[in-house]
């Protein structure tokens, strides 16, 4: 058998992100054991280039002029945290977590504040990310800063192409019965009368 006594202090999740969103200022070696890393903005983008190139297909024209790929898709990334479903205001992920979707970083310590059976696992793969896994994403960061307004009014998608450009996905419009509209408008449909 063993015995341990820990004595600790708690701290709530808002002052937990003010230290980590403070660190984030300081250099690295100052930091301590509060934050990982935070991505610089080119660091972020070749990660997420890398996970587009690995996760979509290219078709390639039919000309054998060794023209280049068509078709290729972009990935569509939320402005939006995953837990909250609120524009995110500081944008992490798991440093080991193998997709690129960030949550927000104070939502994610309100929501392991209490202790449950699932604490400190990602939102978007389920691994577990302990406090210092976390990485801050300066491309989520720069996305948030530019379209944040937008995703606040409901529109919190951003494309992401693989030669690393991303804007922000127009959203589909509506027709009166809630059917989506793309492209091409849609014949009214009249009803038939038959009078007997």
């Amino acid at each position: 058998y063993a015995f341990q006594i820990a004595i600790v202090e708690y701290q709530s999740p808002n002052v937990l992100c003010r230290q980590l969103t403070s660190s984030l200022a300081l250099p690295t070696p100052v930091r301590g054991a509060l934050v990982s890393q935070c991505l610089g903005y080119n660091d972020s983008v070749e990660i997420a280039k890398k996970y587009v190139r690995n996760q979509t297909v290219c078709l390639d024209d039919d000309d054998d002029d060794g023209g280049a790929a068509v078709g290729c898709v972009p990935l569509s990334f939320q402005l939006t945290c995953p837990i909250s479903m609120t524009p995110m205001a500081n944008p992490v992920r798991g440093k080991d977590c193998k997709h690129v979707q960030c949550f927000d970083l104070l939502t994610f310590l309100h929501g392991n504040a209490n202790p449950s059976g699932g604490r400190w696992r990602c939102t978007c793969c389920d691994d577990f990310v302990a406090m210092d896994d976390l990485v801050v994403c300066a491309l989520f960061q720069a996305m948030v800063k530019k379209y944040g307004k937008e995703a606040g009014e409901g529109n919190d998608k951003v494309l992401f192409y693989e030669d690393g450009t991303w804007k922000l996905s127009l959203p589909a419009k509506r027709g009166k019965g809630g059917d989506e509209i793309r492209g091409a408008k849609r014949r009214k449909q009249e009803d038939e009368v038959i009078c007997l």
